[in-house]
């Protein structure tokens, strides 16, 4: 009986090298499941940061102009190699992209009269040369949202918007 019980605590005292191959291939495809779904989402969610600090941004200027009845124009500052818009600005305020990030923009700048109406306008929001981005509009009316619809191929320079 002694036998027995020594044979059987020395048994269970690890994992056999089956079992832990095993184990690691269990991680290795959840691993391999996980990390590209994690990148999507980070990717989407850098692009929906970025079209959100951007109607932000035009939401500020369009009520400055409605508040303060004064004429006022977001300006887009643009990257001389890329063509993409890099930082936009409204007076002292500052709103950069985010890394990685590029908006592309037919426009130098957005202006909104007092009235709130504004130039028309269309920013695409890409993550590097990924297919998905963000499409925001300004309506002549001055709303500015995201379309829904603004998914596709991103453009190479500001001139393709």
């Amino acid at each position: 009986m002694r036998a027995r019980a020594h044979h059987h605590l020395h048994r269970s005292r690890g994992f056999s090298l089956a079992e832990l191959l095993v184990a690691t291939a269990i991680v290795s495809v959840l691993a391999g499941i996980g990390v590209p779904t994690f990148q999507h989402l980070s990717t989407q969610s850098r692009l929906t940061g970025t079209a959100n600090e951007l109607l932000v941004a035009l939401a500020t200027a369009r009520a400055e102009a409605v508040s303060l009845r004064v004429p006022t124009t977001l300006a887009l500052d643009s990257d001389a190699a890329t063509g993409a818009v890099s930082a936009w600005s409204l007076g002292e305020r500052d709103w950069l992209a985010a890394r990685d990030v590029r908006v592309y923009s037919a426009r130098s700048e957005v202006g909104f009269a007092t009235d709130g109406t504004a130039t028309p306008a269309e920013f695409i929001i890409c993550f590097r040369d990924r297919p998905h981005h963000r499409l925001v509009r300004v309506s002549l009316i001055g709303r500015a949202e995201v379309d829904p619809r603004g998914e596709g191929p991103c453009p190479v320079g500001g001139s393709d918007v």
